[in-house]
């Protein structure tokens, strides 16, 4: 039984031998579209690699995009917290302003019914 290499090797020699093919010839032109299937292999690999980085950036991208909304939400409700505790802010200083008029009275009520010296 033939194996690849003898196959390949009975059917070129077959060809040249029916053509007026100089086997030199066959042997340079196979040896350039070898050398060229390699330089297109390291090619598809370069590619590879890029597709590979491009998609190591998106997926970075992609992370980076969901922290950054999930900061932005955060702030939001930071901002929305803060907002409310500056409304409970002022209005302890209301309560306050108020308790402080509240003593002032007081204070004048109980000035007036203290006996002068």
């Amino acid at each position: 039984m033939l194996n690849r290499e003898e196959i390949i090797q009975n059917a070129m020699e077959t060809v040249i031998e029916s053509t007026d093919l100089d086997p030199g010839e066959v042997n340079r032109n196979i040896t350039k579209v070898m050398r060229t299937m390699e330089q297109a292999n390291e090619q598809f690999k370069d590619m590879d690699e890029h597709v590979n980085q491009l998609l190591d950036a998106s997926g970075e991208l992609n992370s980076t995009g969901t922290q950054m909304a999930q900061a932005s939400v955060e702030m939001a409700r930071a901002s929305e917290a803060l907002a409310e505790s500056v409304q409970d802010l002022n209005e302890t200083q209301e309560e306050l302003s108020s308790n402080m008029e509240d003593l002032q009275d007081t204070l004048d009520r109980l000035e007036n019914y203290m006996p002068e010296e």
